[in-house]
């Protein structure tokens, strides 16, 4: 994933978590997908029918809009994904639900100080 990309991401993270707050549910959401659909698209078990950014983003919304706590855990293990992306996404969504954010704080910080998220740090605080 290039730097482009990850900024076009996180681009779409802002605009998710800013429409989190103005939008019903059935308006966010992109997918018809079911959380379980979801995660087997994403961890691979499942052939993907839709792009893998977009996905995450369904898995933060299913977290956020719905406190489900097996979508708050996908996102706590994506943060140690390989791709940058899915660990911004990721990063975004735990730390901009306050409830959540004070649940994970150690895991959210722990990720900042990790040399390889330095990248993905700065085109966070961008967005956040």
């Amino acid at each position: 994933m290039t730097e482009s990309s990850i900024y076009a991401n996180l681009t779409t993270i802002y605009v998710v978590l800013k429409g989190l707050f103005n939008f019903k549910k059935s308006e966010m959401r992109q997918t018809s997908f079911t959380l379980s659909e979801i995660l087997e698209q994403l961890n691979g078990t499942k052939k993907r029918t839709y792009h893998a950014c977009g996905l995450l983003n369904e898995v933060g919304i299913i977290c956020v809009e719905e406190k489900n706590e097996e979508a708050e855990r996908a996102l706590v293990s994506f943060l140690d994904s390989t791709e940058p992306g899915f660990r911004a996404i990721s990063f975004c969504f735990l730390y901009t639900d306050e409830e959540m954010q004070k649940k994970h704080h150690e895991v959210l910080a722990e990720f900042r100080t990790k040399p390889e998220n330095q990248t993905v740090n700065q085109d966070i605080d961008i967005m956040l």
